[in-house]
């Protein structure tokens, strides 16, 4: 009882002691640690690069400027202008502006690739020339009406950790549109019709089966640059087909030996490939780079009627579909117009821009 006297007459003093040292500060609350974001994924790159084609096709180029990393840059080969283009605003622009003299003009995916951040694709780029184009004097030339439908490879790298693009390569060919328009004589492809309804979409495995399709289309350069037909024709499937966006009519594979030493050796007796990016996706296979020679004779197929003696080099896209280790079709996308240009032949208009071609 005493002892309870003794700590019951204490409590007040240790109380008032407590409040004049001052209570014991509150412990500092740890912050919580924002969870780390989540990778991005093949489906992640696939369905922003289907949705930033949406915004094309819908017109909706202030939503499409945000598709692109500030610093990007695109190389826009047969349309806009022949030279890179820096910047998310001025590539844009440039798509806009190109937009103008077809207002239904859209782009369908027929195939998709996917390696990384690396994508890519085969489209049909159509509409109706309704509007005026303008001319290399920069007068508009009035609109033809008339429909057009070309093929069009569109290549891009995403940022590693986002869903922006900084480089980017679009490949047709400008005589195939101008033909189609009937602004020259020269024959090119009928125009295609639309897209499917739903593009093939393959998603690289970087497994056995690409590396052996990237063995050989490293075998196909080195014997291409050789001029070695032969070697060439090794790489390629007996029954393929070649589909060169600049010929009128695609090619099997039994000829293509024939044609490029007839073609582009022929006229070009030191051309080369130089490759910036070849990468595989399941039976596909993506090479891009440059085209590079001296001209030293004619080459009628792509409006090159006589020897110029001038140097080319020109950006091209190349996908084959591999069968068994050979390429079973191969798609070629580069502008002849280009070519021409660089050649100093014939000018015809293309978006804001000279390009060149024949008839």
């Amino acid at each position: 009882m005493r002892t309870y006297g003794y700590l019951a007459g204490a409590a007040p003093l240790v109380a008032a002691m407590l409040v004049a040292c001052g209570s014991p500060p509150a412990p500092t609350p740890v912050a919580a640690t924002p969870p780390p974001p989540k990778p991005l994924t093949d489906q992640d790159r696939v369905q922003r690069y289907q949705e930033c084609w949406g915004y094309y096709n819908d017109k909706k180029f202030d939503q499409l400027k945000d598709c692109y990393d500030p610093s990007a840059a695109a190389n826009q080969i047969g349309y806009g202008r022949g030279e890179m283009i820096n910047g998310a605003g001025a590539i844009v622009a440039t798509s806009e502006q190109f937009a103008r003299f077809s207002p239904d003009i859209r782009s369908d995916a027929q195939l998709i690739l996917v390696n990384g951040n690396h994508v890519a694709s085969i489209r049909v780029l159509s509409g109706t020339n309704s509007a005026p184009m303008p001319g290399p004097d920069g007068k508009d030339l009035p609109a033809t009406n008339r429909k057009f439908g070309v093929m069009f490879a569109n290549v891009v790298e995403f940022a590693p950790k986002a869903l922006k693009v900084v480089t980017e390569i679009g490949a047709m060919d400008s005589t195939t549109l101008v033909s189609q328009l009937g602004m020259t004589k020269r024959k090119a492809r009928a125009v295609a019709t639309g897209g499917v309804a739903s593009p093939e979409i393959v998603i690289a495995k970087n497994d056995d089966a690409e590396k052996l399709n990237l063995d050989a289309e490293s075998m196909r350069i080195t014997a291409w640059n050789k001029h070695d037909a032969m070697g060439v024709q090794a790489t390629l499937a007996a029954d393929g087909v070649s589909h060169d966006i600049t010929a009128a009519k695609d090619t099997d594979n039994k000829k293509l030996g024939e044609q490029l030493s007839s073609g582009y050796w022929k006229a070009f007796p030191d051309a080369k490939l130089v490759p910036t990016a070849v990468w595989a996706a399941g039976d596909y296979l993506v090479l891009s780079g440059h085209l590079e020679g001296t001209n030293d004779g004619a080459m009628p197929a792509i409006g090159v009627p006589r020897k110029t003696g001038k140097k080319i080099s020109v950006t091209f896209v190349q996908i084959d579909k591999f069968v068994n280790g050979k390429s079973q079709e191969s798609w070629l996308f580069l502008d002849s117009g280009q070519i021409g240009a660089q050649l100093g032949i014939l000018n015809i208009p293309v978006g804001n821009a000279k390009r060149s071609g024949s008839g």
